[in-house]
């Protein structure tokens, strides 16, 4: 499947960095699997990573090739609007495996042999065990390392993001504030920090 993905990523997202990585170093492809490196590595930020741990999202970057983005079909609609990924491919839940997924786009580069990374310190073991027994030819190692370093060096939007909740956060805790009266809604802190927090702040 020849797939190319959109020239204009997420401000967030250092491609040629990431792109870079894998293409020096030790690995053929990289599986993506934890929320926040599925978000810097496609754009898609899917709550239900964490909140639904069995509802996996999975991404392989090959090197030198299109990435393949394997998500919940429940996901769909939102990875779409967000993700510049083409080669989305889509699984029932409970119906469908999302490593039997994974695994045919492995194939179809000609990677059954190939070395991969997975993150080790996210994937479960009932889903590392499905992987290596899909591939049975392919050798596995640890990609943490290799994601945490391309994460390190910050985009320009990540440090304009940064600097904007460091600089909220500070607004938030020098100003003082009245405290709810006894008989305020349980969330009356919570009403009187927001607004010192929030975007329309950001200037003040």
């Amino acid at each position: 499947m020849n797939t190319r993905a959109s020239e204009s990523p997420s401000p967030l997202t250092n491609c040629d960095r990431l792109r870079a990585a894998i293409g020096g170093g030790p690995f053929d492809a990289v599986i993506v699997s934890s929320q926040e490196n599925t978000y810097y590595a496609t754009g898609a930020l899917i709550l239900t990573q964490r909140e639904i741990p069995l509802r996996l999202a999975l991404t392989l970057w090959p090197r030198g090739g299109e990435p393949a983005f394997i998500v919940c079909g429940i996901e769909e609609s939102l990875v779409r609007r967000q993700s510049w990924i083409s080669d989305l491919r889509p699984y029932v839940e409970f119906a469908e495996s999302p490593v039997a997924l994974i695994a045919a786009a492995v194939r179809e580069r000609g990677l059954a042999r190939g070395r991969i990374g997975v993150e080790m310190d996210h994937l479960m073991a009932r889903y590392w065990d499905e992987l290596r027994a899909a591939l049975p030819e392919a050798t596995f190692g640890d990609a943490g390392p290799l994601l945490a370093a391309v994460r390190a060096v910050k985009t320009p939007g990540e440090v304009d993001r940064l600097q904007f909740a460091a600089r909220a956060l500070e607004r938030a805790i020098s100003a003082p504030i009245r405290p709810p009266a006894p008989a305020a809604p349980r969330n009356g802190w919570r009403t009187r920090w927001r607004p010192r927090c929030s975007p329309r702040a950001r200037t003040k």
